[in-house]
């Protein structure tokens, strides 16, 4: 993968997602919720669960919905 790894692609395809999905609806920019549409499918199939959170009732989506939350977007 060159360069950049494996993690680093990953955030890659999802910015470049996010960047094809605002010129196809006109803009150039990409919007958070871009970032957040995006997220789960791409990163989906990266994210490991772990017994304990398995046992906890926790799944990929809950995880990957808890890091969109957390995170802040620019300017905030």
């Amino acid at each position: 993968m060159g360069k950049l790894g494996r993690r680093h692609a990953r955030l890659s395809i999802l910015v470049l997602g996010a960047k094809a999905r605002a010129l196809v609806q006109g803009r150039t920019h990409v919007s958070p919720d871009d970032i957040r549409l995006l997220a789960a499918p791409v990163l989906r199939h990266r994210v490991l669960v772990n017994y304990r959170a398995e046992a906890e009732g926790t799944n990929v989506e809950a995880i990957i919905r808890r890091l969109l939350e957390t995170v802040k977007e620019p300017g905030m």
